[in-house]
C-alpha cells in the first residue's frame, strides 16, 4: 500500500534542476519508495538507505538534493547557510535553489515543499563517526542524534543518563573494536552496512566469543547508529543471532565451581580465627565473603556500604546496613534503590563448642571485629578499606572487593591441601547463595528481595544452581545452615 504522506517532486522538474545545477550526490530527504537518486538518506532505517536522518551530519563538500517536509524547511535552510559560512575549505559560497511547488509540476505522490540543492562536505561526519573520541563514552549511542539541532545541552545530558556510565564505557569499547575492524578491511564504519555488521559478528564467533558477548557487540553497534527501528531489530541480524545461539548455545555449569559448605567450614578455623588477632588481610577476606553470601548483593553494592551510623546499625539480633545515598545500583527499581540490608545474628548465644564454631560465621560478630580492627587506620567512611600498609585505611574499589572474595575461596582450598577449583568467580557467591536459600525452602519472594531482583526469571535463568534442599529458614540463616551437614558439625 502506498503511504499517502510521502511526497516527491515531479521527475521532469527534478531533471530540469540537475540540468541546471549538475547531478547531486545524494537525495537527503527521501525513502525507499520515492528517492530520486540511487544514494539517498531516509528518516528511518532501511537497508537501501545510505544514511539515516539528514539533519544529523554535515553536508559540506558534497552536492546534495533536498526536498524536505514543509515543517523541516526552516531547519534545512539554517543548516545549509550555517555550514556554508563555517566551511573555510569551501571554494565558493553554497548555492541554494528554491523550487516553486505549483501543482502543474506535480503528479500523484509528487507534491511537496520547496526543494533545496546545495554543496557541502561529509568528511567531518565520517571522521567523527568512525573515530569517536574518548569523551564519546558520554554520548555513544544516546537517542538524541535525530533531534540534536533542536534539543538543549541540558536535555541531551539527561538523555545521555538513560545508560549507565559503565554501559556507555562498554559500548564505546565495542564500537572502537568494530571501527578498527572496518578500517582493517578498508571500510568506513560510519556508513551503515548490515552485511558488514554480520561479517564482523561472524568474525567474533570465529575468535571464540560467546553468544552473550557477541550480543553485546551487536547492541553497541546498534546504539551507535541510532536508527528507528534500531539496527538490532533488523530481521537479518535477529536471525543471525539466533543462528549463533544454536551454534554456540549459552551454557550453565551443572554444579557450582566451589563448595559453599567446605569454604564456610574452613572459615571457622585458623588463619581466619580468632578474629581479634588474625592478620587484617584474612579478617578482610572473611568479612567480604560472609557479607557477599549472606546478602547476595552485587560487589558494587558492597563497595557502597558505609561504616558509620545510620548506614550501619547493630541490633541485639541483627545488623542493618545501607549504601551511600549517592550510590546508583545497576538496575534502578523499587527493590534495589535505598533498600536496607538486614542480616540476622547466627548462633548469637553459643552454649557449646559446636555452636561457638558456628558463631564465628556470624556476620553481626564479624562486622564488629572488622570495624574495631580498622578504626585506628580508617581514612574513609566506606565500609571496606585497604589493609596493605602503603594504602591502609583508604577506600577500595569494587574490583578489589571481588579479588578479596576470590582469594578467600581459593585460599580455603589451597591452605588445606585441596585442588583449587577452576573458574572461581567472585560473582558466583550471588548464584550460590540464592540457589542454596531457594533449595532450603526460602520463599522466592524473599530471595528476589534479598538479591534486589524484580523478576523471578532473572534468578531462574542466570543464578539457580542444582543444589540439595534441607529446610525452611530466613535467607541469610539458610545460606549458613548448610554447614551443619558437614562432618565437623554432625
Amino acid at each position: 500500500m502506498t503511504d499517502p504522506h510521502e511526497w516527491k517532486l515531479h521527475p521532469q522538474v527534478f531533471t530540469e534542476i540537475i540540468q541546471a545545477w549538475g547531478r547531486p550526490d545524494i537525495d537527503l530527504f527521501a525513502s525507499h519508495r520515492n528517492h530520486q537518486l540511487e544514494k539517498f538518506c531516509s528518516r528511518t532505517f532501511h537497508p537501501k538507505a545510505w544514511r539515516v536522518d539528514a539533519l544529523s551530519f554535515s553536508w559540506t563538500s558534497m552536492t546534495v538534493y533536498a526536498f524536505p517536509p514543509l515543517p523541516l524547511l526552516p531547519k534545512v535552510l539554517l543548516k545549509a547557510r550555517a555550514e556554508a559560512e563555517n566551511d573555510s575549505h569551501c571554494s565558493r559560497l553554497a548555492k541554494t535553489t528554491l523550487v516553486p511547488t505549483t501543482t502543474e509540476h506535480m503528479s500523484h505522490q509528487e507534491v511537496g515543499p520547496p526543494s533545496v540543492a546545495s554543496t557541502f562536505d561529509s568528511t567531518q561526519f565520517r571522521n567523527n563517526a568512525s573515530k569517536p573520541s574518548d569523551t564519546a563514552a558520554n554520548s555513544l549511542g544516546d537517542p538524541i542524534n535525530n533531534f540534536s539541532l533542536s534539543l538543549s545541552k541540558e536535555v541531551r545530558r539527561i538523555l545521555t543518563e538513560a545508560r549507565r556510565p559503565s554501559t556507555r564505557k562498554v559500548y564505546l569499547a565495542k564500537w572502537k573494536r568494530f571501527s578498527n575492524w572496518n578500517t582493517s578491511k578498508g571500510h568506513d564504519a560510519s556508513l551503515l552496512n548490515i552485511p558488514l555488521i554480520l561479517e564482523y559478528l561472524a568474525d567474533m564467533l570465529k575468535n571464540g566469543l560467546s553468544y552473550s558477548s557477541i550480543k553485546i557487540h551487536a547492541s553497541a553497534i546498534s546504539a551507535r547508529y541510532n536508527t528507528d527501528p534500531p539496527v538490532f531489530s533488523h530481521p537479518l541480524l535477529r536471525q543471525f543471532l539466533r543462528g549463533i545461539k544454536n551454534i554456540k548455545p549459552p551454557r550453565k555449569a551443572p554444579v557450582p565451581a566451589w563448595d559453599l559448605n567446605f569454604v564456610l567450614e574452613k572459615l571457622t578455623l585458623p588463619p581466619f580465627e580468632p578474629a581479634a588477632s588474625v592478620d587484617l588481610q584474612f579478617l578482610s577476606w572473611k568479612t567480604a565473603f560472609l557479607l557477599a553470601i549472606t546478602s547476595a548483593r552485587r560487589v558494587s553494592e558492597l563497595q557502597a556500604l558505609m561504616a558509620i551510623p545510620p548506614f550501619i546499625i547493630f541490633h541485639r539480633d541483627r545488623v542493618s546496613l545501607r549504601t551511600n545515598p549517592t550510590f546508583m545500583p545497576k538496575v534502578v527499581s523499587r527493590v534495589s534503590l535505598n533498600q536496607a540490608i538486614h542480616l540476622p545474628a547466627f548462633f548469637p548465644n553459643p552454649e557449646n563448642k559446636g555452636e561457638r564454631l558456628l558463631h564465628t560465621l556470624d556476620i553481626h560478630r564479624q562486622l564488629r571485629y572488622y570495624l574495631d580492627r580498622t578504626k585506628a587506620s580508617r581514612k574513609s567512611e566506606q565500609l571496606f578499606v585497604a589493609y596493605a600498609p602503603a594504602v591502609q585505611g583508604k577506600a577500595i574499589s569494587k574490583q578489589t572487593i571481588s579479588k578479596w572474595i576470590g582469594h578467600c575461596i581459593r585460599f580455603c582450598y589451597s591452605f588445606h591441601g585441596k585442588t583449587v577449583p577452576a573458574n572461581v568467580r567472585p560473582h558466583s557467591t550471588r548464584a550460590t547463595a540464592t540457589s542454596t536459600a531457594f533449595l532450603r525452602g526460602v520463599p522466592t519472594k524473599d530471595i528476589l528481595e534479598a538479591a534486589t531482583w524484580s523478576s523471578v526469571h532473572t534468578f531462574s535463568k542466570h543464578y539457580n544452581l542444582p543444589l540439595y534442599s534441607r529446610s525452611r529458614a530466613g535467607f541469610a540463616t539458610a545460606v549458613l545452615q548448610g554447614i551443619l551437614a558437614t562432618p565437623s558439625f554432625t
